[in-house]
């Protein structure tokens, strides 16, 4: 039964949502879409354990693999993934891993090389940005292209859909067919029409879509105003932090091979083990990991590389239980209600204006936070901002 009987009592949701198991519906302030559904399976709002995020990326491609077993076999053409920042930069990465796919992936930043900009027209920060290197660019344009566009969950499609048409207004690409990848489809009859229509209009080879799990969710009649003066009403219970000094401990001192921001993948390397075996020594110099359960904490799109250390030290210490989660800029309602998705909550603003946000970790928890070299002074700051309310914490760049 899915968990957050909460919401679904209050609103009056239809038995169908309750079909999805690993998923909590959260409310948030959004004036296009109240609901946020909370996946158990992609270590953004909900810490989890490394290997069941890892296992249900590889579902996906396997998946994926199948549907498109006829492409992958043509070789004139080259496939490349797409991951959409920021819920689903290491869902996208680990699926292109599975697959030996060159990756890339969106951003909420802007970057000084040239981009093709898009729109996620229901979330918090609408601007997306896809800026491939000039040498990546490069080698786009080698070959016709499939492009497999990966994300969380798929409501409508749109968001796939704006970034297939970004990249098509380029005269430089050559695409000849896509594939729209997600872990969880919403869509409606309408919608898959409407891919249709776009396969056409678009003179698209081939289009698929693909998702590890499907359930069409019917809101209940006047939701969107009903969520909306209930979320106005309602005081969210978030820790608001405080600046204080900023200081943390540089694991590796190189540039590497993995996502973050446009970075691209063309091959795995043991760069992550290296970081792996220095950050042991670390904890063991600090000696401040004695409880159950440690959680690994990435940072917004910098989702894949911490993960993939998450894993790596569940492996070497079977006994700690090790549970991965990320900070990120979206903000949900926290409520401390039974079988709510988000109980817990620390936020910040921070000096570019963006709000950050970590949930469900308990303040007495032991945290590891891991940053990328490439971060900026403001996400900086609120690292160093939960380093002060997280006592039991350290803080690493690689």
């Amino acid at each position: 039964m899915i968990k957050q009987n909460f919401v679904i009592n209050e609103f009056g949701f239809p038995d169908d949502i309750k079909k999805l198991d690993f998923i909590g519906l959260g409310l948030r302030k959004n004036p296009k879409r109240s609901q946020l559904y909370v996946s158990e399976l992609l270590g953004k709002h909900i810490p989890q354990n490394p290997e069941k995020i890892i296992t249900h990326a590889k579902e996906l491609a396997k998946k994926i693999m199948v549907s498109d077993s006829t492409i992958f076999g043509a070789k004139n053409l080259q496939s490349i993934v797409i991951g959409f920042s920021e819920t689903a930069t290491a869902l996208s990465e680990n699926v292109a891993r599975e697959l030996g796919l060159p990756y890339i992936t969106t951003t909420r930043y802007p970057l000084e090389y040239p981009s093709f900009t898009f729109s996620e027209e229901h979330s918090h920060a609408v601007e997306q940005v896809l800026a491939p290197s000039q040498d990546f660019l490069q080698f786009m344009k080698e070959k016709p292209l499939h492009l497999i566009f990966v994300d969380d969950e798929m409501s409508t499609g749109k968001t796939f859909i704006n970034a297939l048409t970004a990249l098509l207004r380029s005269a430089e690409l050559e695409i000849k067919s896509a594939s729209f990848a997600s872990l969880l489809s919403t869509v409606d009859n309408e919608s898959f029409l409407h891919f249709k229509e776009t396969k056409n209009l678009l003179k698209l080879d081939y289009l698929s879509v693909i998702a590890l799990y499907t359930q069409q969710i019917r809101l209940p009649e006047q939701f969107h105003n009903k969520a909306r003066k209930f979320v106005d009403e309602y005081q969210d219970k978030l820790n608001v932090l405080e600046n204080v000094d900023f200081s943390v401990i540089s694991l590796l001192n190189k540039e590497l091979q993995f996502s973050s921001r446009g970075v691209i993948i063309h091959k795995n390397d043991d760069s992550l083990d290296k970081v792996a075996q220095k950050l042991e020594e670390v904890m063991e110099m600090k000696h401040k990991f004695e409880q159950d359960t440690l959680y690994i904490v990435g940072e917004e799109e910098f989702m894949f590389p911490p993960l993939y250390l998450a894993q790596i030290l569940a492996e070497k210490h079977p006994m700690i239980k090790i549970k991965y989660s990320s900070t990120t800029r979206s903000p949900i309602m926290v409520m401390n209600q039974d079988n709510y998705p988000i109980k817990i909550g620390v936020s910040s603003s921070s000096t570019d204006g963006i709000s950050r946000f970590l949930y469900n970790i308990p303040k007495e928890a032991s945290v590891i936070f891991v940053n990328s070299s490439k971060a900026t002074e403001s996400q900086r700051e609120f690292t160093a901002h939960l380093l002060s309310f997280y006592k039991n914490s350290i803080g690493v760049t690689i």
